[in-house]
């Protein structure tokens, strides 16, 4: 968790924080140390179309190696993870293009008609994924980065959280919920590109390295609370056990265990 220092006064929502305290949380991998928060004290202006010209780029490029099979084709209530997460960018008036590798991925892209791209530093995990995207022909000067294994994210939270970015200028702004920050569901600049290939090309495939010293803007949870948001929309399916879970939350039937 992220301990805040003069904080005191009472408005909901986020804070505007320029110091913290780490008290040891992780969250994906990504630890809090070094990283400079800057959230907002006042309510976010109304509701607009901010993901018009926008991109959202779909990591689907990963290992699902605790999975065990592709992540991007398993399919929840009747679609796959990827169509759950192109159609939620759609939906969320964005524009988006799928990052990762592989005929099969390839094929499902060109069935949903999005573009896709391709790693500059393969097998470097999401960070790479975040590099590829805002490095490419198709990223503008705020980019949408979403991971295909988080399938109960809405439109809304989107827009949220682009509107969320607009407003602060820092070059990644990420919704905190459940006492973790979840850098795969989160706005990144362009410029965000040069800090991400830089820890690449040393070998840190952390996203907290590329986010050391950059401005970020954290989306606290009590904020995401008030605006009709909860933290069961940022859960990630890492596992067989995380599917069927959330098989269960859609109301996938389930097969009979043998006797």
């Amino acid at each position: 968790m992220v301990r805040q220092r003069s904080l005191q006064n009472g408005n909901s929502g986020s804070l505007r924080v320029t110091s913290f305290l780490h008290t040891g949380q992780r969250s994906a991998g990504l630890a809090l140390r070094g990283i400079h928060f800057i959230v907002d004290v006042t309510q976010a202006s109304r509701m607009m179309p901010v993901m018009q010209s926008v991109t959202a780029f779909v990591l689907a490029g990963g290992k699902s190696s605790r999975m065990g099979r592709d992540k991007a084709g398993l399919v929840l209530a009747g679609k796959t993870l990827l169509e759950r997460a192109v159609q939620t960018a759609r939906a969320a008036g964005a524009q988006v293009c799928i990052v990762g590798a592989g005929q099969a991925l390839h094929d499902m892209a060109a069935r949903l008609t999005c573009s896709t791209v391709g790693d500059a530093f393969p097998g470097q995990g999401p960070l790479a994924g975040i590099h590829a995207a805002l490095a490419s022909a198709h990223a503008g000067q705020v980019n949408f980065i979403l991971a295909v294994d988080i399938p109960f994210v809405t439109a809304a939270l989107l827009q949220f959280v682009l509107s969320r970015a607009k407003e602060s200028g820092a070059l990644a702004t990420l919704p905190h919920a459940a006492g973790r920050i979840h850098p795969l569901c989160a706005v990144y600049r362009r410029e965000f590109a040069a800090a991400a290939q830089q820890a690449l090309a040393e070998g840190n495939n952390k996203i907290e390295a590329a986010l050391h010293g950059q401005t970020v803007e954290i989306i606290g949870e009590a904020e995401l609370v008030r605006r009709g948001f909860h933290a069961a929309m940022l859960a990630n399916l890492n596992t067989p056990e995380e599917f069927a879970e959330a098989e269960r939350r859609v109301g996938c039937p389930q097969p009979a265990k043998a006797l």
